[in-house]
């Protein structure tokens, strides 16, 4: 911890400078089989012979990784594709060896089960809540996504099995479900994904006290973001002397899953006296306990309070405790905002796409947050955080994990298959397909979202009419052929579809712009495949995806074999909801060192995600977490950038806060180098024109 910088005079030319911030193509319909692709030379191969051209490349792939990774320099000749036979057949063989498309039970899940069944209880890995909270004898608290049609029909099955549901929320069963009959339940083909239910954070422990005692201000504790961005500055500047002060509190909310310890903070002087204090969530308390449990026991809204109160100490704090999986608690906390006319939310919740939206702005959750933004509310937000994402999808971190973005178009061919992954694929070759390899027992989970999100009645619930698919690819004696797929279709007449299966798109009510596919290796060696992209069903349009990929070993957990090679990806554009809202304030996560976080979400190219990057890691609060201890939020981030534009507007009247973010951007230090970019917008915030120190001065960084 680091002591408070020493006063310095501002001016009256910077506050005069904040102020001025406020001047601041059809498809074919040729299939790949009717067509075939050409050299660059105009010659034509024989489908057989073009197979054999890319089993070559195959081959050269892996006499060479280097090479293999470098798409340029494996280019054969022509490839003619595959004809609607070809894929028929190689889906009638894939198709042959499964009922239906199976429902996603979450690693996290499926331990936890395993672990009942048995009579061994895994303590909680990754959600930092006691496993009391999810587990009652030989009862498992889930969350199931179910198909509407069938949930009255699972929830009489569920009572039967002796278990009892707690809550349906749309498509969303919640349930104590006895570990003995939790697969019996999955085999009429109800649930699509089930997951432990519990609210989830992920914590990262951290090293504390790198600077010595901390610095008392009015007996608080003052986060290091306070001098690196100039905000100690600002705060020791009388700007009501000169009649440039606002004279009401600004109002600003921290939203978050619970406030567990805020009156121990109100207490000792690290939150104001007059902070008031609101919960939507239904499940838990202020405090985040749920009935039996002690608080203090969900801690994270109260760590970010303290933050925001030690950047800006006289706005008026708003603490609204609030459910994420729960769209009417997200609802009743926008009304409150609005009513209580906050003019700043610092959020630290975020959401996975998929189920909440499709990750391009579009679903409930964007729905709502608009709603708030069109009421004059500033809302900021943490850009994502990589490992909260798979947690979110998975119920636990993964050992490795990635993304990929693109658009789906197939006039190359007009053969159903996406053309190419990058733009300097060759359609005519290999481009249609994206290599990766599993060791032994290596398991791959793939999340594939796409911008449909088609919401009839208005409830979150979509219903999407367009049909994409994930193929996975084998060669073998020569040959490619699926190995697997998340094919379905909406013909009740071919033997092969069934449109009660998860990855079903007919446009009914409970159909997900999202497909699932979770695969493993279960050979004795290394194995290589291909994915590909399928348009099934529907209107074809180029439209934009997300490719979520999660890779373990089913051996060891939280392990992955060194024959693992991942498939080719593109980290932009992995934040999370809502920072994918226009109009969100995103916030990366630095730390005291200048350095982006590795796991911090990245934007795409010119959407403005994220607006600036702040301190996350190492920075001063009294608030731990009752079973970790010191911890950091990716979100701390975001209560820095929140207080800093909730000061600014505190001391110059005239300055809004689209304003102050203004004059914030306009001064950010570039810590990347190449700044406006997706890791750290315009920089790492900053409030001075002077500019910022580099990082906390005569203190070595964290080995």
């Amino acid at each position: 911890m680091m002591a408070r910088a020493t006063q310095r005079t501002l001016g009256r030319a910077i506050v005069l400078m904040a102020a001025a911030a406020l001047a601041l193509p059809a498809l074919s319909a040729t299939s790949r089989g009717q067509r075939s692709r050409s050299s660059e030379g105009g010659a034509s191969l024989t489908r057989e012979q073009a197979r054999e051209q890319i089993l070559e490349n195959i081959k050269q792939r892996r006499r060479d990784a280097e090479t293999a990774r470098l798409q340029a320099a494996r280019r054969a000749p022509t490839h003619t594709g595959v004809t609607e036979q070809q894929r028929r057949t190689a889906l009638e063989r894939a198709l042959s060896r499964r009922e239906r498309v199976p429902a996603r039970v979450t690693p996290g899940l499926r331990r936890v089960i395993d672990a009942v069944g048995s009579g061994t209880l895994l303590a909680a890995k990754s959600p930092q809540a006691s496993a009391s909270s999810f587990v009652d004898g030989q009862r498992v608290r889930v969350s199931l996504l179910v198909v509407p049609a069938q949930a009255a029909d699972l929830e009489r099955r569920i009572d039967e099995a002796g278990g009892s549901v707690l809550s349906r929320r749309g498509p969303v069963v919640e349930a104590w479900v006895p570990a003995p009959a939790f697969d019996a339940l999955l085999e009429e083909g109800a649930v699509r994904t089930a997951g432990l239910a519990r609210p989830m954070r992920l914590r990262r422990s951290v090293p504390m006290g790198l600077a010595g005692e901390p610095q008392a201000a009015t007996g608080a504790v003052v986060t290091e973001g306070v001098p690196i961005s100039g905000a100690d500055d600002w705060q020791d500047y009388d700007t009501r002397a000169i009649g440039l002060a606002r004279q009401a509190p600004v109002r600003i909310a921290v939203l978050d899953l619970a406030f567990g310890g805020y009156q121990a903070r109100v207490g000792d002087g690290e939150l104001p006296s007059d902070v008031s204090a609101s919960d939507f969530a239904a499940l838990w308390d202020i405090e985040g306990c749920q009935s039996g449990e002690t608080p203090p026991c969900i801690v994270d809204g109260t760590a970010l309070a303290e933050i925001v109160a030690d950047m800006s100490p006289e706005v008026s704090l708003h603490l609204v405790a609030v459910d994420p999986s729960d769209f009417n608690s997200v609802a009743d906390a926008i009304d409150y905002l609005i009513a209580q006319q906050i003019r700043i939310a610092v959020s630290g919740l975020t959401w996975s796409p998929g189920f909440f939206g499709d990750g391009f702005g579009n679903g409930p959750i964007s729905t709502e947050i608009s709603r708030a933004l069109g009421a004059g509310v500033t809302w900021i937000n943490d850009v994502g955080d990589a490992d909260f994402l798979s947690l979110l999808l998975l119920d636990f971190v993964p050992a490795v994990s990635g993304h990929w973005t693109g658009s789906f178009v197939d006039d190359f061919d007009a053969d159903g298959y996406m053309d190419v992954w990058f733009s300097d694929d060759d359609p005519a070759i290999d481009g249609w397909l994206n290599e990766f390899c599993l060791g032994a027992d290596d398991r791959m989970f793939l999340d594939l979202v796409w911008d449909d999100w088609v919401d009839a009645n208005s409830d979150g619930v979509p219903n999407s009419g367009q049909n994409y698919t994930i193929d996975i690819w084998r060669e073998e004696a020569g040959e490619l052929f699926i190995e697997v797929t998340s094919f379905t279709c909406c013909d009740t007449g071919d033997p092969f579809c069934d449109p009660d299966d998860f990855n079903a798109q007919c446009g009914d009510e409970g159909d997900y712009p999202w497909d699932l596919l979770d695969f493993a290796n279960l050979g004795t060696g290394q194995a290589c495949y291909w994915l590909s992209i399928f348009f099934g069903e529907g209107t074809p349009a180029e439209d934009r995806f997300h490719l979520y990929w999660n890779a373990d070993s089913d051996a060891a957990f939280g392990t992955i074999s060194p024959d693992f090679v991942p498939p080719r990806s593109v980290p932009e554009g992995n934040r999370m909801i809502p920072a994918d809202t226009p109009g969100v304030v995103s916030v990366g996560a630095s730390d005291l060192f200048d350095d982006v976080e590795t796991f911090s979400g990245r934007g795409l190219a010119d959407e403005g995600a994220p607006a600036l990057c702040a301190p996350a890691r190492d920075v001063s609060i009294v608030t731990t977490d009752p079973i970790q201890g010191d911890f950091f939020l990716t979100s701390f981030g975001a209560a820095h950038v929140g207080g800093a534009i909730g000061l600014l507007m505190q001391k110059v009247k005239v300055l809004d806060a689209s304003a102050a973010l203004a004059v914030l951007e306009a001064r950010a230090r570039d810590i990347t180098g190449t700044a406006p970019d997706e890791t750290c917008g315009a920089g790492r915030l900053c409030m001075l024109t002077t500019g910022c120190p580099p990082s906390i001065p005569n203190v070595p960084p964290t080995p």
